[in-house]
Parts: structure tokens; sequence; C-alpha cells
């Protein structure tokens, strides 16, 4: 099932345990890097599936205390040497303004506990989380039957107050141990708290908590204030009792054969070099921002705001500005001049070549985005193939026909052509910028947010490192690039084997709880809801299947009887399928299907059992003095035996033949 492109998840995985350490749980400024991510590349929201509920131990290693020199530090000087981890990240999270927190709750039990006197701690805590509106007060018998908790552990103070949101993450498996279903909202006390993907979604459409109707075993719904993609102007979710809802699971995490996952997953690794590596781009799109929609593309104007807008230093801020000052006079030619060349550019200080074919090139691209006449965006390969865009093949006669395959042929020539390995070298260098530039304009265009970036040139990655998802060799590597983020929303979570948050679901045993939230999420916004077929509907299947065993199935001869009830159960079957496939309607399987083949199963047996008695019953009766085939003709007529015999009207009829004797020895 194809989920959409603004929910991913942000993976600590293996790899990140080798590389950062092992989770113990992690020093929380290894956090920070991703809070950074989702300030500076236009995340819509990232979301901790990680608890911070103790405050953070500040120690100071001893390789910082080893390296001071001045031996009359102050107290508070001395003080300040000590990391301070969760005021560091909680001011990164005050910057990036959509950081969500974790919270955690502890579940009823079958048996249940008394709510847990809260600590001084906790309870200061709960009046920040009232103070944030993050949880509403009801009356609790109209919502016992809800989720329900006896404590909590919430986020520190600092967390809390900084944050856009902190949220419940508990699951609550079926009795199978399986996570089928997603719990909305819980019950602790008589408050009422939403679950993080609700409030994700209700976040996604500008919808108050407050303004969600919450019924106890039907729905929950909300209006929204404009019709989504799909046209809702209300979503209405079918919960049960607790509040959960059935989640539309998109598949395997990754399916071993062909590499493909069910949705997008960023390694920390990965983003943790994005943020590095593209940090220049940053700062040089919230200038262009910045200057495109308040100083009407004015470069200089826009220098001293941009100083207190953009979190950089004021050189890079200023390098950034010069950048922009030097490339917006060459797209402005190439603007006003579309069949414009290199050699007709004006003025006797020209532009390198390269810089000029990059400008050109980026607008040609950004123009077949735009044209309305396309039904379809274009492909890199098309623009090469046509001669839209400067691109140098690099080797002599070389046929063109995908950037890929050119790529590859590069490769093979750099490693045997050491006399041209530089020259080749740089041509696949430039292909590659080339492919890198088209990625960043699309994503520019998928977010209406070419007109916001121009001039459209980009800083190529530092030290030509490319920074990608997936798999070479199955064939599902994605390049991560600018603008890559936009309007994201990144759930993050341990998904490392042999870690504590994997869980069985209904297509893998060891699935990463981090992609139930998103998965719950995805069923939500993308309507993929489900919608149960009540018990009731069921019961009247299970009646009418239960009256064509009874009187149709005994009324064929047993190949039609199977015959018809195989029809029926491919036919239900295939109804359900398609009504789970295309309308996210679960029609109930196991019931009707089971009762059908039982049912047929069972009176096929019993009419066997019937023939069988019946024949020996006649083998019995008249086996002494009948023959074999007289009792099977009895058995097959179906009629009852009766002595005496039957009592009628016959006719005989008789002849002879003449000289019969004479007649009788020629024939022997």
């Amino acid at each position: 099932m194809e989920t959409r492109d603004d929910i991913a998840t942000a993976d600590i995985d293996v790899r990140a345990l080798q590389t950062e350490g092992k989770w113990d749980p992690w020093s929380r400024e290894k956090h920070i890097p991703m809070v950074d991510l989702a300030a500076e590349h236009g995340l819509d929201a990232f979301i901790f599936d990680v608890y911070f509920i103790e405050d953070s131990e500040r120690k100071l290693e001893y390789k910082v205390l080893n390296s001071i020199t001045d031996s009359t530090l102050s107290m508070d000087a001395m003080k300040n040497l000590f990391p301070d981890p969760d005021n560091d990240l909680a001011d990164a999270s005050q910057r990036a303004g959509n950081i969500i927190f974790a919270q955690s709750f502890k579940p009823q039990p079958k048996k249940k506990e008394p709510v847990k006197k809260r600590s001084e701690v906790m309870e200061r805590r709960l009046k920040l989380l009232e103070e944030k509106n993050l949880f509403r007060t009801v009356d609790r018998e109209k919502y016992s039957m809800l989720f329900d908790f006896y404590d909590i552990e919430t986020a520190v103070d600092t967390l809390i107050k900084n944050s856009a949101g902190v949220y419940f993450f508990q699951s609550d498996p079926d009795p199978d141990g399986l996570q089928r279903k997603y719990p909305l909202v819980g019950i602790y006390e008589n408050r009422i708290f939403p679950s993080a993907s609700l409030a994700i979604a209700l976040k996604h459409y500008g919808v108050s908590f407050d303004d969600v109707e919450i019924a106890p075993g039907e729905h929950i719904s909300f209006d929204l204030p404009e019709p989504d993609e799909h046209g809702r102007s209300r979503i209405s979710i079918p919960i049960n009792e607790k509040g959960q809802m059935q989640v539309n699971w998109a598949g395997y995490w990754q399916d071993k054969e062909t590499g493909e996952f069910d949705m997008t997953h960023y390694p920390y690794n990965v983003l943790k070099d994005f943020q590095e590596t593209e940090f220049s781009n940053y700062i040089l799109s919230e200038y262009k921002k910045l200057m495109n929609l308040s100083f009407n593309g004015d470069v200089r104007a826009t220098m001293k705001p941009a100083l207190g807008y953009i979190n950089a230093s004021k050189r890079n801020i200023m390098k950034a500005g010069m950048s922009i000052n030097s490339y917006a006079p060459i797209e402005k030619w190439v603007i006003n001049n579309p069949d414009g060349d290199y050699a007709s550019f004006p003025g006797k200080r020209k532009p390198p070549l390269n810089t000029f074919n990059e400008i050109k090139n980026n607008n040609v691209i950004a123009d077949a985005f735009n044209d309305s006449n396309r039904t379809e965006d274009p492909i890199l390969e098309a623009l090469i193939a046509d001669g839209s865009i400067a691109y140098d093949l690099g080797i002599d006669g070389y046929e063109f026909t995908t950037y890929d395959q050119h790529i590859k042929d590069l490769n093979e020539v750099i490693k045997k052509d050491d006399e041209n390995k530089k020259k080749y070298s740089k041509v696949r260098g430039e292909a590659r910028n080339t492919m890198r530039n088209f990625q960043i304009i699309s994503n520019l265009h998928k977010n209406d947010m070419i007109n916001e970036q121009r001039p459209l040139f980009f800083i190529p990655n530092s030290g030509g490192k490319r920074i990608f998802i997936g798999s070479e060799e199955k064939g599902t590597v994605h390049n991560v690039v600018p603008f890559e983020f936009v309007g994201k929303k990144l759930y993050y979570g341990l998904t490392a084997t042999g870690t504590s948050d994997l869980n069985p679901m209904p297509f893998e045993p060891r699935y990463p709880m981090v992609g139930l939230h998103a998965n719950a999420l995805n069923t939500i916004l993308d309507n993929k809801i489900i919608h149960e077929v009540p018990k009731e509907q069921i019961a009247v299947i299970l009646f009418l299947i239960g009256l064509m065993l009874a009187f149709g199935v005994p009324a064929l001869s047993a190949a039609m009887g199977g015959l018809a009830t195989g029809v029926v159960v491919g036919a239900y079957a295939w109804l359900s399928f398609w009504l789970f496939s295309n309308q996210h309607i679960w029609l109930d399987m196991v019931g009707p299907l089971s009762t059908l083949a039982f049912g047929y199963l069972g009176i096929t047996i019993y009419n066997y059992i019937q023939e069988e008695k019946n024949k020996n019953f006649l083998k019995e009766s008249f086996g002494t003095y009948v023959s074999p085939e007289l009792i099977d003709q009895m058995y097959e007529s179906g009629e009852e035996p009766s002595l005496g015999g039957e009592e009628g009207y016959h006719t005989a009829f008789f002849t002879d033949i003449q000289s019969f004797s004479a007649f009788s020895e020629k024939l022997t």
C-alpha cells in the first residue's frame, strides 16, 4: 500500500549505535542535530518516540577539565564548563518550534489499580501540561471505558515549556500480542489525553483537541476548517470502547526480496550528515526566502535583517548574500533571453561557462516543471536527450540512454583510463550535480517554492559527498537533497535489532514500534480509515448462510452442492478483499467462511454416513436371497422396500414358430 510522502521515520538503527555508542539511553546532546535539522529544513513536526523523564546529570569530562589553563576561574565560570543537556535540547527545540516530546502513562491492568499519588515534580509538570492545553478535563463516568491510566511520567519541565506539544505513545496489543489497533485517546483521572498521532493529525488540519467529539465504542470525529485533498470536510474515525482505531498497515518495514520499505525511513547517520553538510544551503535558502518574500528580491536591503533572522554566523550570512548578488544578474539575463547562449551573454567579465550553464539548466528545468501543458512531471533523461539542457557526455561517440547508465559507463572509463581520469571525474561530478539540481528543483516545485528560491543556484555537497538512503544493489537508492524535508512529519525512535521497542504486528514478528505511530497517522491523513462491518450485519450474513446450508445444499447433488459452496466461498472472499483494498471496509471473513466450510463439510459427512447406513440395511435385509445388483438397483431407486410384493394387472404375450424343432436343430 502506498503511503504519504510527508510521513516518515528517523531511525536510531544499528549503524547509529555503532557510531554514537550503545543506547543507555544516549545523552541528550546526541539528539540536538536532529532538532537542528527540524529547525533548518522546514519540517512540519519532529516527533520524539524517546522519553526524557528524568533530569540529566551535568557531567564534566576529564579531558575538558585537563584542558583548562586558567587556575583562577570563578564559581560561575566553573559551572559553565559543565554541559547542560536538558537546557541545550530545550533551547534547540524552542528555536525549531516544531518539536514534539513523548510522555508515558501506566495502563490499568485487568485488576484495576488505584491512581498512584503524584510526586511534587509530576504535579508541577502536570500543571505545565495544563497551561499548554495538552489535555481536556471531562466527566470521568462518561469516558471510564477508555484506555485507562493509573500513573503518569511526563517530560522534564524545560522540554515541556519549549516544545510544540507532549503526547503519549503507549500502545495496547490484542490478546494474541499483535499490534492491530492504535489508541487515539487515553484517560487519566478526569483528564483525556490525545495520543501522538491524533495530536499530529489535528495540528496538520489546524483543529483544537477541544473541538474533537469522542463517542466511546462509536467514533472520534472533528470538522475541518476547509476540505482536505480527499474532499473531506469532516473526519470520523471508528473506535472501540477503549478509544482504539484499526491501523491500516502499509506492509513490511522492509521487503526482504525487493528491498522496498513500507514508507520512507531515514537513518540517524544520514540525517546527521545531511544537517552538517547542507548547513550552507540552509543559510542560502533562508536568505533567498527573506529577500524574495519581504524585500522584493533586493539583495542589499535583505542583508541587515538577515543577520538577525538567520541562525548562523555573520560571516556565513554575508557570504550567502554575496553569492546571491553574483548569481542574480545571470539568472535575470537568462530569463529575459531564453534563447540566448554563453557567447551572447553581455559584458567583458563573463561568468565561468559551467556557472552560466548551471543557471540556464536550472531555469530550463524549472520551466519544465511549471509547464501547465504537462500532464506528468518531467524527467531528466528526456531533457538531456532532446538537448534542452547543457550536459557533457564526456566520452567520444557516446550514445546517451539513461543517467544511471551514463554514470556507470563513466565509472568504468575512470577505472581503465588513468591518463584521462581527472577529465572523466570532472564530467561525472558535473553530471551528478545536474541530477542533484534537478531533484532540488523537483522538491521546490512540489512545495510551490521555486520563485521563493530564486536565483536558482545551490551549493554542492561539501567534499562532493553524496547522501542517500536505500540500496544500490537492489535499485532502491533515493538521494537526499535540500528541500527534501519541507512539510514532513518525522517520527524519531529506536529501530536497531535487539532493542526494546520492537513488537509483533500482522506482517512481522519484530516491527519497530516507531512505525506504528507513523502508520496510524497515515491511516488518518491518507483517508485509509478502516470501517468494520457491524456485528449485527455479520449475524445476518451468518443467518443467510445457515439457510443456504439447511435448504439449498441438501437439495443438490454432492458435486453440484460442492460447486455451489465453492462459488459462494470464492465470491465472498473476493468481495472481502476488494472492499478492504479499495474501500477500506473490513468485512469479517473468518465467521462466514468457516461457517460455510464447516457447514458444507458437516452436511457432506452426514449424507455419506446416511448413505452407508441405508446400503447396509438393504444388504442385511435382502442380501441372502437377492442379487447384489438388484440391491444396488433398489438403493438407487430411493424407494423403501416392502413385504408381500405388489398386486396389479399384467399382460403376457406368447408365440410359437412352426417346425420349431427343425429350426432349432439348424441353429445348433
